[in-house]
């Protein structure tokens, strides 16, 4: 919650949304039903939220969400982007998601950062296709799925009046624990998250090189066919008969071309595994 003014974003309070549907639904319902229940549930929510904080004269503007990123994961998912596409589609291009690690942040450094989809991506990502010809259609290099904002920490007054009065009262206890500069567990957890994301990559290759295979295999047999039905046709002509269609596609040739995987949860895998990198 907060307020756009000018070109800078204030976001001076927040509040959280419940994990689960408070609404049973009737029978055994599908996982279909289940995620539209909890969507209308969310959103009657968020509305009655807005609505109580503006009755207590506080901010009840939604300039965006925040989400709690563990060492930087789950910052390039679907979910993620999803999520932050209909906040940019329906509040503007100002909507941010505002990402914070609690495990550093408990190890004595502030994690907080905000991002936002660029343009480029959202007109990409409207279209719901991110072939190989959709990607090199837009033009949209894949280094730019997301833009990180500035961010700029400021305490309110009487916050910063506490900190001035425990200061003066030398009330600070130091154990010297937060000096310890240790990364050796935030390194292996990294490393973890990193192998899976290579064994999840490898299988979207996987899947990539088995439609290349599936298109190169019918556009030999259609080029095999084609080479022989043309060779039928010159005997016809010269006997005097008909020649027969050339058309390759109502051959049916290999069977259906499979539609051509996307390319989106390849880069998103590539982007969150250089996310961890960066950790």
């Amino acid at each position: 919650l907060g307020l756009l003014e000018g070109g800078t974003l204030e976001v001076t309070n927040c509040f959280g949304l419940p994990t689960h549907s408070d609404t049973m639904l009737s029978g055994r319902p599908s996982a279909a039903e289940v995620a539209d229940e909890d969507e209308r549930s969310l959103q009657q929510y968020e509305s009655d939220m807005t609505d109580m904080l503006s009755e207590v004269n506080v901010d009840s503007n939604i300039v965006g969400w925040y989400h709690v990123s563990y060492l930087g994961s789950n910052v390039y998912t679907p979910r993620v982007i999803e999520k932050q596409f209909q906040y940019q589609s329906s509040i503007g291009p100002s909507a941010v998601c505002i990402l914070y690690d609690p495990l550093q942040t408990a190890n004595g450094s502030l994690t907080v950062k905000a991002y936002r989809l660029s343009n480029e991506f959202m007109a990409l990502y409207q279209g719901r296709e991110f072939t190989q010809q959709a990607l090199a259609a837009s033009g949209f290099a894949g280094s730019a799925i997301m833009e990180q904002v500035p961010v700029c920490v400021n305490n309110a007054d009487l916050v910063t009046a506490m900190l001035l009065e425990v200061t003066e009262n030398n009330n600070l206890s130091a154990d010297y624990d937060r000096l310890d500069l240790a990364v050796h567990p935030f390194l292996e957890r990294s490393l973890t998250s990193v192998n899976s994301l290579v064994d999840d990559l490898a299988a979207e290759q996987g899947k990539l090189q088995h439609y290349q295979k599936t298109v190169q295999r019918q556009r030999q047999e259609a080029s095999r066919w084609l080479y022989k039905r043309r060779a039928e046709n010159e005997e016809r002509q010269r006997a005097g008969m008909e020649p027969l269609s050339e058309d390759v596609d109502s051959a049916g040739l290999g069977g259906k071309t499979p539609p051509e995987p996307s390319r989106l949860d390849s880069m998103l895998i590539a982007h969150q595994m250089d996310n961890y990198c960066q950790q």
